[in-house]
C-alpha cells in the first residue's frame, strides 16, 4: 500500500491533484468489514477494504482530506459530468 500511494504522490507532483484519480473497484469493504464478494483481492492482507487502506496511507504520507476526496472520486465525477454535458 505504501508503494501504491507513493506512486499516486509522484503523479500528483507531476500533473497536479486535480488531474489524478484512482479506480476503487478493488477489495471494497462491506459495512462491518470483509470484502465485497467478487471484487479483485489484489492485496488480500488488507482487511479494511481497498479505498479505506489507500485513504489511510494517503493521510500517513501527508495528503490532506480534500486532496484525498479529489483523487478518490471528485476528479472522476467532475470530468464525467463535463464530458457527458458536452456530448448531449
Amino acid at each position: 500500500m505504501k508503494d501504491y500511494v507513493t506512486g499516486i504522490k509522484q503523479m500528483v507532483d507531476v500533473v497536479g491533484v486535480d488531474h489524478v484519480g484512482i479506480g476503487t473497484d478493488t477489495s471494497l469493504a462491506l459495512p462491518g468489514g470483509g470484502p465485497v464478494p467478487g471484487t479483485n483481492n489484489i492485496w488480500p492482507d488488507e482487511k479494511n477494504g481497498f479505498l479505506y487502506s489507500v485513504a489511510q496511507e494517503m493521510l500517513t504520507q501527508g495528503f490532506q482530506p480534500d486532496e484525498i476526496s479529489k483523487i478518490a472520486d471528485g476528479n472522476y465525477v467532475r470530468l464525467f459530468g463535463k464530458v457527458t454535458r458536452s456530448a448531449a
